[in-house]
């Protein structure tokens, strides 16, 4: 399999936090969330990027790193939101660029998902279309 526009990375951040900006704060000198953008862009697989967020700052710097930027609408960006409605939000804005197969989701304050841990689930996941990985 290779990269393919049916297979997207979609990034989720908030801008509210106990810990203001940690998202984009710097880890080694590179925003948090720029390490998690950089495995899927090494992903054999992923051929499309996108970020949705109600922080422009979070935007600007994942839309620095080649994600289209999707706005959270505010009751989607409360400290008691859920993440998979802003998922829900986001990906009827991803299919209206074109169908897609498999949605990754990254969580734009987790640095630690390397491009092999991506691409091994999406391998399980194109092997077995019928498996959920959650």
């Amino acid at each position: 399999m290779t990269k393919t526009s049916r297979i997207a990375a979609l990034m989720i951040g908030r801008g509210g936090s106990s810990l203001p900006s940690k998202n984009i704060l710097p880890v080694h000198g590179v925003p948090l969330l720029v390490w998690s953008a950089a495995a899927a862009a090494r992903s054999r697989h992923i051929g499309r990027y996108y970020i949705s967020s109600d922080d422009d700052d979070i935007l600007a710097t994942a839309g620095r790193a080649g994600y289209r930027q999707i706005r959270r609408p505010v009751e989607l960006s409360t400290a008691t939101a859920q993440s998979t409605d802003a998922v829900r939000h986001a990906l009827d804005m991803i299919e209206a660029d074109g169908p897609v197969d498999i949605v990754v989701v990254q969580h734009a304050n987790v640095g630690t998902i390397t491009e092999e841990i991506i691409d091994a689930c999406i391998d399980v996941k194109a092997a077995a279309p019928s498996i959920r990985i959650l």
